[in-house]
């Protein structure tokens, strides 16, 4: 697959499910983050990875925001 068929192709899910990547495919995608255009030598010198019960307190964290945000909002948003 080329850059633009990816780049046109791409679909963005509103909720996503597992599994999640293996630890294989997130190396891929942090060597090709790593060469990434970055015209102002902006370049993350790290990432992080949430995973397993990571995951479940990061959602919280969200909907804490969101209700502080919008304390109406519905439980479907939720």
């Amino acid at each position: 697959m080329d850059a633009i068929q990816a780049i046109t192709q791409r679909v963005s899910a509103p909720q996503l499910t597992g599994p999640g990547p293996t630890p294989q495919q997130i190396e891929t995608l942090f060597q090709a983050a790593l060469r990434a255009p970055d015209h102002a030598w902006l370049r993350p010198w790290r990432y992080l990875t949430v995973q397993g019960e990571g995951q479940q307190k990061l959602g919280e964290l969200f909907l804490q925001a969101a209700l502080a945000k919008d304390p109406g909002l519905s439980p479907e948003k939720q």
